[in-house]
């Protein structure tokens, strides 16, 4: 039988590795040279920010474990289920800007390092919930 701590340490896994990859995709995303490029890169974290969000948000994914851990950041959580969704928008709109306007490459880039920047934060906030969360000692046997 796994236990809540085994099932919460899985999800942590889960969502480090991911946070590892979103990482790299914003190295690649700083590192674009050309519109094409950036638009390459940005449908791509779109797409890892995707799925990354439904993990989190899952039943039995990170947000669901930490409020069943530590219901006290139940508010918090709902904060950051909601940039999840200006994340989304905020890049989609990026996508359309380079696809429909050929907007200009600069201000474009500079925009998508503004979301990369945002993401940063966001995830670093998730990562103090989690390092919390998994190293306090709630008093339930294993």
């Amino acid at each position: 039988m796994t236990s809540r701590k085994d099932s919460g340490r899985k999800s942590e896994q889960k969502v480090l590795a991911q946070h590892r990859a979103l990482r790299e995709q914003i190295t690649a995303l700083r590192e674009s040279k050309d519109s094409k490029a950036l638009l390459d890169q940005l449908r791509s974290f779109r797409g890892s920010l995707s799925e990354h969000f439904c993990v989190e948000e899952a039943a039995g994914g990170f947000y669901a474990s930490v409020i069943l851990i530590a219901p006290r950041h139940q508010s918090v959580l709902d904060g950051l289920c909601t940039e999840h969704q200006e994340l989304l928008q905020d890049t989609d709109e990026l996508i359309a800007r380079i696809t429909d306007d050929g907007d200009d490459f600069v201000a474009v880039r500079k925009d998508a390092l503004h979301i990369c920047e945002r993401l940063e934060k966001h995830e670093a906030q998730e990562n103090e919930i989690l390092q919390e969360v998994m190293n306090t000692d709630i008093g339930v046997g294993d």
